[in-house]
C-alpha cells in the first residue's frame, strides 16, 4: 500500500503536476522510501495507523524528505562537499520505533 500519491510527492518536490517523465522512479523512490522507514522503525506502516486510517504526520514526512533525498541525490558519494545531513529523518521516527523488536 502506497501511502502517497504522485501528485503530493510532486508537491514536495516543486514538480509541474503534468510532468510524467520521472513517475516511474518517483515510484520507486517512494517504495523505497515507504520500506526504509518500516526497516528504522522496525514495524509495519500499516500498524501505525490512526483511527481515520491514516499514517502519522511524521512518518509521511520522513517519507517525503526520503524521496526528496532519493530525488535530488542521485549518487552515493558527492565530488564537492561532504556534509553530516541534519537528524530531522531520526528525529521524526525515533517516536515510532518498536524497541521491544529490536536486539541489541
Amino acid at each position: 500500500m502506497r501511502f502517497l500519491d504522485l501528485d503530493t510527492i510532486k508537491q514536495h518536490l516543486n514538480l509541474d503536476l503534468d510532468f510524467t517523465g520521472d513517475d516511474s522512479i518517483l515510484e520507486v523512490y517512494a517504495d523505497a522510501a515507504e520500506k526504509s522507514v518500516e526497516n528504522f522503525i522496525d514495524c509495519d506502516l500499516e500498524e501505525t495507523l490512526d483511527q481515520e486510517g491514516l499514517l502519522p504526520k511524521p512518518l509521511l514526512c520522513s517519507i517525503l524528505l526520503m524521496i526528496g533525498d532519493l530525488y535530488t541525490v542521485r549518487q552515493t558519494i558527492s565530488a564537492t562537499n561532504f556534509v553530516k545531513v541534519p537528524r530531522t529523518l531520526e528525529m521524526l521516527l525515533e517516536p515510532y520505533i518498536d524497541y521491544k523488536k529490536k536486539i541489541y
